[in-house]
């Protein structure tokens, strides 16, 4: 009994660790919205919300965005992509911007670094930030699902409430896709409370017995996430400044 016991123990290490040494691909897609959901919703919806939703969802569903992860690091970046030949920019945009395809992200798990590029009037550049940082501060619940046959664990952000992530034990790496991670698990679906079309969940995961090789970014200013923000910020205003003497 203490042999099988012990057997059973050693296998379960082996597929851990033999999981955790692999590199992965996972491929994620904006699902299909089911708008029965406003029947239930206390505000309403207007006719334009609607259809803003559906483009902006049927836009998304050509899109792949990508995530590439081996045991120490992970990359994630939009796939090419080809517009609809009848395509509204503001659509389109707002379709690239649920999956984070305007950002490329790198995490570090031994560094414990999230890295994300981005270009902006012209220049590159290169947000820091920490997988600790408020993006990855977590509640585990007890809440559970499956997604391509693993099973996954529901948790929401400490900072953003409406914010949840489903992760997989089974899949020991602590990083997703949009540069959300520091989770006992891979991450494979990311959704915000009654806003369906910013769900992108996976729907692909390929296996490769050799870690492949992932790069930090190094084209572009290295700036903090505050200084971005801040940024950001002063841009907003002197736009504010500019359109008000008009």
């Amino acid at each position: 009994m203490k042999f099988k016991v012990l057997f059973f123990i050693f296998t379960i290490i082996n597929v851990i660790t033999a999981t955790g040494q692999k590199s992965l691909e996972i491929i994620y897609k904006v699902p299909k919205v089911d708008f029965s959901y406003q029947k239930q919703n206390k505000k309403k919806i207007s006719a334009y919300t609607q259809l803003v939703e559906r483009k902006t969802n049927e836009y998304a569903q050509p899109m792949d965005f990508i995530l590439k992860v081996n045991p120490n690091e992970s990359y994630y970046y939009m796939a090419d992509f080809l517009p609809p030949e009848n395509w509204e920019s503001n659509m389109v945009i707002m379709a690239k911007y649920l999956g984070a395809g305007f950002y490329k992200y790198y995490q570090s798990k031994s560094g414990n670094k999230i890295l994300r590029q981005f270009k902006e009037r012209g220049k590159w550049f290169i947000g820091d930030d920490s997988l600790n940082g408020d993006r990855n501060h977590w509640r585990i619940t007890q809440i559970t699902d499956t997604i391509l046959g693993h099973k996954v664990i529901k948790a929401v952000n400490k900072d953003r409430p409406k914010l949840a992530v489903w992760f997989a034990p089974d899949l020991p790496v602590p990083f997703g896709p949009m540069g959300y991670g520091n989770l006992p698990g891979l991450i494979l679906k990311k959704e915000i409370e009654n806003m369906p079309t910013t769900v992108l969940v996976a729907q692909k995961i390929i296996y490769y017995n050799k870690p492949f090789k992932i790069q930090p970014f190094t084209k572009g200013k290295i700036e903090s996430e505050a200084d971005i923000r801040a940024r950001n910020l002063r841009g907003a205003i002197e736009m504010q400044k500019r359109f008000g003497k008009h």
